[in-house]
């Protein structure tokens, strides 16, 4: 029973991990595209300034 449950230990502090490293990414990659708009994804028009009077 011990070596089943260290086995299972193993497993989700690897996968853990690795969920949080795509979390980190996933959080990066969202700041970037909606706040910073640095990441461009989908039609380029979208992103283009359209109403340069209330762009501060």
């Amino acid at each position: 029973m011990d070596k089943k449950k260290n086995i299972l230990n193993n497993y989700a502090a690897r996968t853990m991990m690795y969920g949080g490293i795509y979390l980190i990414i996933f959080i990066v990659f969202h700041l970037l595209h909606f706040t910073i708009k640095a990441v461009k994804v989908g039609d380029t028009a979208n992103y283009c300034d359209r109403y340069p009077e209330h762009s501060r």
